[in-house]
């Protein structure tokens, strides 16, 4: 598209076109007709890419698109193939109206995020560019098993197509004891067999009844074997949920990985061997991001292996929590979708220097054809907007940030060789 006019003395007018598409993000606002092009410093009339973003102090706050977002279910799961447009979550806003996410990606999905009916997504998911629901593999393929030290890989042999799993990640099995049945390229069946004795920690996720093996896995292994679990990873800012006492056999979660929990509420329940009820319980706020793989009637002691815990203690961490999930990593040949993807600007309804209060609408947008306003987070006063945002923009990645309230206007800068137009 043309992009400025300028005007040759041996050749006339000559059009300045784009070399690439995209938003204007600069321009040198500066130039005026008949201005010479070589005060330009580096020649550049504008720049093409994503706005900038805003930036909010200590005393302002930003406003993020679609605040209050709140989950409803899934339309897909892990090993669902996904083309442009294929529905894959239904969201709700915070006035009512329902979203459906679509995809902007094709291939097969290899992770989700385990959100539950009712979530607000602003609570439980990651800021900024890791808010992703699920992440798509293009190839087709799905993730391959990781071999741990001190593992064996269950192997696909002759398996042409999976038929069931046999085995789940968490149980005891015999070396020799089938792990998955499938068949072989004449459609005989066929199994593939646990390599030793020990307890299967892993799979490959997103395997159905069906999937040709040779189009779906990326390696030749299905599973693994080990002695027993492997350890939950408890990261700096989160809480691992310890066992309390030696010889509980688990009865059953009570929160399960996804779930908000308070300070003091029950994880799981298990039971001393004399039979006597045993509450597992967490001593922080969150969301449960990780559990072990546990059973009912599972020896903890048995399956859960002890691990290092932050005060340098060694422990049997069974369930990890921390503030909200953790962000969903998108590999080489994979891609993240996010449920802020396709939101298309429709208008402002504050100008920089308005006040407002709390709940106020900040501006409009429309995602899937559904048109809903933006609250203010907080009460103050309009001090920044992004200002390059026109009616049909469509924010095709994490919009960011849109505007900030603060208490004041924000102070002007000065630049060298200016000088300030004081009042």
């Amino acid at each position: 598209p043309l992009v400025a006019t300028m005007f040759n003395d041996g050749t006339g007018e000559k059009d300045i076109l784009a070399d690439r598409a995209g938003g204007v993000a600069e321009i040198q606002d500066k130039m005026v007709e008949g201005l010479p092009c070589q005060i330009l410093e580096d020649g550049n009339l504008v720049t093409l890419g994503k706005f900038p973003p805003l930036g909010a102090s200590r005393k302002e706050r930003s406003e993020q698109l679609m605040a209050g977002a709140i989950f409803q279910r899934w339309l897909v799961d892990v090993g669902d193939d996904v083309q442009v447009e294929t529905p894959i979550a239904e969201i709700k806003t915070i006035e009512g109206g329902t979203i459906i996410k679509k995809s902007y990606s094709t291939g097969k999905v290899v992770e989700r995020q385990p959100l539950v009916d009712g979530q607000k997504l602003d609570e439980v998911l990651p800021e900024g560019d890791n808010e992703a629901l699920i992440v798509v593999r293009e190839d087709g393929k799905l993730r391959p098993v990781v071999i741990e030290d001190g593992e064996e890989p269950v192997m696909k042999g002759t398996g042409a197509e999976f038929v069931e799993w046999k085995k789940q990640v968490g149980d005891k099995v015999k070396e020799g004891d089938p792990i998955a049945s499938m068949k072989d390229a004449t459609g005989a069946p066929t199994e593939a067999v646990a390599p030793r004795d020990g307890v299967v920690t892993s799979t490959v996720e997103g395997l159905k009844p069906g999937d040709k093996l040779d189009e779906v896995l990326e390696s030749e292994e299905l599973a693994t074997i080990g002695d027993k679990l492997r350890p939950l990873e408890v990261g700096p800012m989160q809480q691992a949920v310890h066992v309390p006492e030696e010889g509980l056999v688990f009865i059953e979660w009570e929160k399960l990985v996804g779930e908000t929990v308070l300070p003091g509420e029950v994880i799981a329940t298990a039971e001393t061997g004399m039979g006597d009820p045993v509450n597992i319980t967490g001593m922080k706020q969150g969301v449960v991001v990780k559990e072990q793989d546990l059973k009912k009637y599972d020896v903890i002691d048995s399956l859960v292996p002890e691990s290092q815990s932050m005060d340098n203690q060694m422990a049997q961490v069974i369930a990890v929590i921390d503030d909200k999930l953790p962000p969903l990593e998108a590999g080489e040949g994979e891609s993240k979708e996010t449920f802020k993807q396709g939101m298309v600007f429709k208008e402002w309804k504050v100008e920089v220097g308005d006040n407002v209060t709390r709940g106020d609408p900040i501006a409009v947008v429309e995602l899937e054809g559904i048109a809903s306003t933006l609250p203010a987070q907080t009460s103050g006063l309009v001090t920044a907007k992004q200002e390059g945002l026109k009616p049909g923009t469509v924010l095709s990645e994490d919009p960011g940030v849109i505007a900030t309230i603060g208490d004041k206007f924000r102070p002007l800068s000065v630049l060298y060789a200016e000088m300030p137009h004081n009042a």
